[in-house]
Formats: C-alpha cells, sequence, structure tokens
C-alpha cells in the first residue's frame, strides 16, 4: 500500500490538472468557473511560466479507476508545488514536482504541453497540459500507475489551479 500512496501523492503533485483543452487551449476555465478565451494581454511563451507554482487546495483533485474495479480521488492540500525553469530548447521549459519528479514541456503562446511516455516514482504521464491565464496556471494531465499487487489503475487530474510562489 506504500507504493499506492507514494505513486498517488507523486501524480498529485506532477499532474494536478484544470482545464480541458478542446480546442488546444484557447478556450479556458476562469477563477469563477466561466469558460473564457485566454487573457489577451497575458504574458505568453515560456517566460510566463518560469518559477514556482503552488497548488491551491480545493482546485485540484486527482481521480484513479483500477483494473479491479476500485477507485479513488486525492485531493491537493496547498502544499504541492511545481517549479519551472528553461529548458534546452528556447519554446522549452522544465517542470519538476517538489518530489524532484521532471518533464519537459513544449510552449506555444499560453500553453505548455509536456511530453506523454515519462515516468516518475512509478507514475506514468500519458498527457500533461499548463495553460496560462489571469496570471494563473491552470493544468490537465492523465497518466497510469501499477500498484505492487500489479493492480494497474488509470489517473486523471482535470482541473487543477496553481499561483505562483512570491
Amino acid at each position: 500500500m506504500t507504493m499506492f500512496r507514494k505513486a498517488l501523492m507523486v501524480l498529485s503533485m506532477t499532474l494536478g490538472l484544470s482545464a480541458c483543452h478542446p480546442d488546444d487551449g484557447q478556450m479556458t476555465m476562469g477563477d469563477a468557473g466561466v469558460v473564457g478565451v485566454a487573457d489577451a494581454g497575458a504574458s505568453t511563451g515560456p517566460a510566463a511560466f518560469l518559477g514556482k507554482w503552488r497548488y491551491e487546495a480545493g482546485t485540484s483533485t486527482t481521480m484513479g479507476v483500477c483494473d479491479d474495479g476500485s477507485s479513488f480521488d486525492i485531493d491537493a492540500d496547498g502544499t504541492e508545488t511545481e517549479t519551472f525553469t528553461a529548458g534546452s530548447q528556447a519554446n522549452e521549459v522544465v517542470a519538476t514536482d517538489n518530489g524532484g519528479c521532471p518533464i519537459t514541456c513544449t510552449v506555444s503562446g499560453n500553453t505548455a504541453t509536456c511530453s506523454g511516455g515519462e515516468t516518475c516514482d512509478g507514475v506514468t504521464i500519458t498527457s500533461d497540459v499548463y495553460t496560462f491565464v489571469g496570471g494563473k496556471l491552470h493544468e490537465a494531465a492523465s497518466g497510469s500507475v501499477v500498484l505492487d499487487d500489479g493492480t494497474q489503475c488509470q489517473l486523471t487530474a482535470p482541473a487543477s489551479v496553481l499561483v505562483r510562489v512570491p
């Protein structure tokens, strides 16, 4: 059960999510839950993402559904962070969670799309997308984990909001 909890915590920190991106990041979920167009005056490109960000408590739920029929939800408590640094290419950033797991993301406008297929602490990331809107990051992610007993679980985090840490 320790591997299960560790994997869920890593996923929660790595995949905390927030906006479905049916139109490649142009439609976003605002702070009041109102869908709208990304802020026209907001910073874009990799510079908008750089720095340390904290998941807002109550905005990030990771949901898991396992092949044995079990399911669970894990809520971020507001202590989990992501730190974005410059990547090796001009349009890249590297997101590193407070557990030390990095993932490379390609930035286009106000959206950072992270590489799928990367594995850290037993969690394989399928997709991870951050959108910069109104001075906050909104994240949508999915992944999977295989527990110690061989049970596979699919993980989704569709609505996380991150605020910049001063």
